[in-house]
C-alpha cells in the first residue's frame, strides 16, 4: 500500500492527511512539501494519522524534524492528531509523545471543517538525498531515549557507512 497526503489550509492552519503506509520512500518529500507551507505563513499544522495504516521510524524521525521546525516560528503549533491505537503505541515507544503534542479531540475539531486535496510533490530527490534523510532521522530518534539508540544504532551506522563510501566513489 502506498502512501497518499492529502492538504488543506485555512487562514494560518495547515491540515495534512496521511493515507496507508508512510515510509522512508515519501518522507523527503513530505518532509519539504511541509516546509514549504510553513515557510509561506502557516503557523498550525495538524498532521491527521487517521487513515495512516503503518508509519516506519524514517517517518517518525521526519514529524519530530517537523515538530521542532514548526514550533520554532512565532506562534507555531504541531499536533498529530487521531492516531489508531496501534500507532499511538508506536509513538509512545519512541517517546515521540514527548516531544510532539498529540491532539486531543477539541483540537481536531477545530481543523475538521479543513478540506484536504492531494498534495503534489515538485522536488525529486536522489537515492544519496534520500539516504542522508534516512540518517538524519534515525540520529534524531536515537537522541529521544536509551533504548532509540539501542533500536536504530545499526541503522545510523549503515547509513554513515553507506554514504561514507558513496562519498570515496566520488
Amino acid at each position: 500500500m502506498s502512501c497518499n497526503i492529502k492538504v488543506g489550509s485555512f487562514e494560518n492552519s495547515l491540515k495534512i492527511q496521511i493515507e496507508g503506509n508512510a515510509t522512508w520512500e515519501n518522507a523527503k518529500y513530505f518532509l519539504e512539501f511541509i516546509k514549504k507551507y510553513v515557510n509561506e505563513g502557516k503557523k498550525s499544522v495538524l498532521i491527521d494519522v487517521a487513515e495512516c495504516a503503518y508509519m516506519d521510524s524514517t517517518y517518525f524521525g521526519v514529524l519530530v524534524e517537523l515538530a521542532e521546525y514548526v514550533e520554532s516560528k512565532p506562534d507555531g503549533e504541531f499536533y498529530i492528531g487521531n492516531a489508531s491505537s496501534k500507532l499511538l503505541e508506536d509513538i509512545k515507544t519512541i517517546g515521540l509523545d514527548k516531544i510532539v503534542c498529540l491532539a486531543d479531540s477539541d483540537t481536531c475539531i477545530k481543523y475538521k471543517d479543513i478540506e484536504t486535496v492531494a498534495g503534489q510533490f515538485a522536488e525529486t530527490y536522489s537515492k544519496i538525498q534520500k539516504a542522508k534523510q534516512i540518517l538524519k532521522a534515525h540520529q534524531i530518534l536515537e537522541k529521544l531515549s536509551e533504548h532509540n539508540k539501542e533500536e536504530f544504532g545499526n541503522v545510523v551506522e549503515n547509513f554513515k557507512n553507506y554514504l561514507e563510501k558513496q562519498q570515496n566513489d566520488e
